[in-house]
C-alpha cells in the first residue's frame, strides 16, 4: 500500500492571513517548495484538506476560490505536480450564505476525506502524516488513524494552538493531542527524511 501525507493549507502551506480572498494576500511559507519535494522524492503521495468558510460567508464566491487554490498550488509547487488530490470544504454550519450553511462530512475535524482518500488511491492511513496548525487537524488524522502533526509556529499571537487542547469541546483526552509538533513543514520534513519519527 501507499503512504501520503495530508496537508491543512493555511498556517501550513502559506501564511494563515485569515479568510485569504487575493491572491495578493498569500504569503508561501519558507521551505515549503523543498519540503514538498523532498516528500515526493520519499514517495509519499500529497493531499490538501482545507476548511474555507470565506465562502460561506459570502467573501468570496465558490469558484474564485477554487481559482484562487489552483494559483497557490502552483506557487507551492513551483509548476511541478506534486499534489495528488484536493478538497476545499466551503460548508459552515453557521455560514451567511444559505447554500453553504450545513455541516459537511468531509470538514475537520472529521477524518472522513483521508478514509475517503485511503480507499481511491490504496493508502495505509497507519504509515501516513496528516499535518495541520490546529487542533481540528490533529482531530481529524486521529479519527482516520494516521500520525498526527502539529506546526506550531513561534511568535504567532493567539494562536498557540498546543494551549488550547484541554479547553477544545472536542478533545477529551490524551489520544486527541498530537504525536508530534514541529515549527515548520521543512523542519518536519527533515526530521522525517533522516529516519522514523517514533
Amino acid at each position: 500500500m501507499k503512504k501520503a501525507i495530508f496537508l491543512d493549507r493555511d498556517g501550513v502551506l502559506i501564511e494563515d492571513c485569515h479568510l485569504i480572498r487575493s491572491f495578493s494576500e498569500v504569503q508561501v511559507l519558507d521551505g515549503v517548495y523543498n519540503a514538498l519535494a523532498l516528500f515526493r522524492e520519499m514517495g509519499y503521495l500529497l493531499f490538501i484538506l482545507s476548511n474555507q468558510s470565506v465562502v460561506a460567508r459570502g467573501l468570496i464566491g465558490e469558484e474564485d476560490c477554487l481559482a484562487l487554490h489552483e494559483k497557490i498550488e502552483e506557487e507551492i509547487c513551483r509548476g511541478e505536480d506534486y499534489i495528488k488530490d484536493r478538497f476545499l470544504c466551503f460548508y459552515h454550519p453557521h455560514a451567511q450564505v444559505l447554500k453553504y450553511k450545513r455541516e459537511h462530512k468531509w470538514r475537520k475535524p472529521s477524518g472522513a476525506a483521508l478514509k475517503y482518500w485511503s480507499e481511491k488511491y490504496n493508502i495505509s492511513l497507519e504509515k501516513s502524516f496528516m499535518i495541520g496548525d490546529r487542533t481540528s487537524d490533529v482531530i481529524c488524522g486521529k479519527q482516520a488513524g494516521c500520525t498526527s502533526i502539529l506546526i506550531e509556529r513561534t511568535g504567532r499571537v493567539g494562536k498557540n494552538e498546543k494551549e488550547q487542547y484541554t479547553r477544545h469541546k472536542d478533545v477529551e483526552n490524551e489520544k486527541d493531542t498530537p504525536d508530534f509538533c514541529f515549527d515548520s513543514l521543512f523542519s518536519f520534513s527533515q526530521k522525517l527524511k533522516a529516519g522514523p519519527i517514533f
